[in-house]
């Protein structure tokens, strides 16, 4: 009730995201919503870890988080600041590969977030280009944030989550290391470093380092 939805902007695995306006504060927000009617316990557990593990990120170049919780009906849901500007992923299909320059700037943005991430014991696993928005900052010039912080977990989760069939495919698979098909019980920081030399492949290339339509044999190719 606190918010006003303005428009739908995204659909992802788990919920689905509008800009929407904060009605007492005026604040352009991005609303996220988790979908479906049934929502189950572990899936709503999920979602609120996002919010929580995204919203104790300081760092500039993290998503901010303002809010989170559960509606009247039920419904989880996460606000946090609305980005404006264009995906890596957009950057690329729009304009093709980018200058090893520019390249290095925006993944550096990107490393500062992901070090602090790391230095408070939390893994992104799943940083790719459509989740890393770029604009332009009149002083810095490119400004890049990273976000959807659904796939995060403690470097040291438990025995359980291991076993979770959400943590072994959840994910995009070109921009997984090796051991998150194999060997998941040894994730550490070094998948998500892993998921950040993809990016900067995928940049000045223009494509990824491995695709195969089928799944089974890009896994293998990896």
């Amino acid at each position: 009730s606190r918010y006003e939805v303005v428009e739908e902007v995204g659909t992802g695995g788990m919920g689905m995201v509008f800009r929407a306006n904060h009605r007492q504060l005026g604040r352009e927000t991005a609303l996220k919503v988790m979908i479906g009617g049934t929502q189950r316990k572990e899936d709503q557990l999920r979602f609120d870890r996002e919010a929580r593990l995204a919203a104790s990120l300081s760092n500039p170049h993290s998503v901010t988080i303002y809010d989170y919780g559960r509606s009247e009906d039920g419904e989880s849901y996460c606000v946090m600041e609305f980005l404006r500007g264009l995906t890596l992923q957009e950057v690329v299909d729009l304009s093709g590969h980018q200058p090893i320059g520019r390249v290095l700037f925006i993944i550096r943005q990107v490393c500062e977030a992901v070090s602090e991430a790391h230095q408070k014991r939390l893994l992104h696993l799943d940083i790719k280009p459509q989740n890393i928005m770029l604009s332009l900052d009149q002083a810095v010039g490119d400004w890049a944030v990273l976000f959807d912080y659904g796939l995060s977990k403690p470097i040291t989760p438990t025995l359980e989550y291991y076993r979770s069939p959400l943590a072994r495919w959840s994910g995009t698979p070109m921009y997984m290391a090796p051991e998150r098909f194999h060997h998941l019980d040894q994730v550490d920081q070094r998948a998500d470093i892993y998921s950040l030399g993809c990016v900067a492949y995928f940049l000045i290339t223009g494509s990824t380092p491995f695709f195969e339509s089928d799944t089974e044999s890009l896994f293998t190719l990896i």
